[in-house]
């Protein structure tokens, strides 16, 4: 039972971030910044700071200026 609350509670806070936090929406073709979590043979897992991580293709990346650097994770 107790586990069954514990889990109730997890969904009503992520929930009530939900309305406080909506989903970002984006345009296609839009340029966003992100860290780059992974890194495979021909596409890369960007962590863009939302709810969950996208693939890109390594065709799709542009780089403005900036260097590519692989966050670590802990």
């Amino acid at each position: 039972m107790a586990t069954k609350n514990v889990d109730l509670q997890a969904q009503l806070a992520e929930y009530m971030d939900g309305l406080e936090n909506p989903p970002r929406t984006f345009e296609r073709g839009q340029i966003i910044k992100g860290d780059i979590v992974a890194i495979s043979k021909g596409e890369m897992l960007v962590d863009i700071g939302g709810r969950a991580e996208g693939v890109v293709s390594g065709k799709e990346m542009k780089l403005e200026g900036e260097k590519l650097n692989k966050k670590s994770r802990r």
